[in-house]
């Protein structure tokens, strides 16, 4: 008997998922009469993003919604054409080091972001990672050491995204943060500089820490 993905989320996890989305769609830029783009929701983000209940998240629940969220992180990077092999190429999603998602990133390859199909697939080198999209290094120390990951990748067009700690600091792009039970990111803007991405400003608005300057 074929099962449902959905039937193996439980209840929370449909909801954190859905308020995912929710954060996201406004995050989608509008306009005033003015002209002027304006970020639609902004003030909801922390209603969005609250827990429904005290029970803490469990780890499957906590790496469902970071899989989206790193989706739709996707959605609002720029990356130079040059990363691509060709208009129809899609977007490579890594996984280095530690694989903590199960079935949650692969699950991402039924998605499309701004038109590409997605491939996810764990690489085992720095060369490798050289090819990706968008690299997500659980433990980037335990890993292979934040220093040699930076020297690795050099100007690579690659968004690093990581859960450990104070990561942003040491030369990642975007860092999960769990702040109060609920699930927030802080961006590195020189880090993403350095790899030729662009950010959008609706992204950098909610971030709950940013360090560095956006690439004009």
């Amino acid at each position: 008997m074929a099962v449902s993905r959905y039937s193996l989320i439980t209840p929370r996890a449909k909801a954190l998922e859905q308020r995912t989305t929710m954060l996201f769609t406004v995050l989608r830029p509008h306009r005033s009469r003015y002209g002027r783009p304006v970020l639609a929701g902004l003030l909801l983000t922390c209603t969005l993003l609250a827990p429904l209940h005290a029970e803490p998240v469990v780890q499957s629940d906590e790496y469902r919604l970071k899989a989206a969220f790193i989706f739709n992180f996707s959605q609002f990077i720029d990356w130079p054409p040059s990363a691509f092999a060709a208009e129809e190429a899609p977007l490579r999603l890594c996984l280095l080091g530690r694989d903590p998602f199960g079935e949650s990133l692969k699950a991402l390859e039924k998605r499309r972001s701004k038109g590409r199909a997605i491939a996810v697939q764990q690489v085992r080198s720095l060369a490798e990672a050289r090819n990706c999209h968008v690299l997500y290094i659980d433990d980037p120390q335990e890993a292979l050491g934040n220093a040699e990951l930076a020297r690795g990748l050099g100007n690579a067009p690659v968004l690093t995204i990581s859960s450990a700690p104070d990561v942003t600091s040491k030369g990642i792009g975007i860092g999960f943060v769990s702040q109060s039970d609920k699930l927030r990111w802080s961006l590195n803007l020189d880090a993403l500089k350095r790899a030729q991405l662009r950010v959008s400003a609706k992204l950098i608005e909610v971030a709950i820490s940013v360090t560095g300057e956006a690439r004009n």
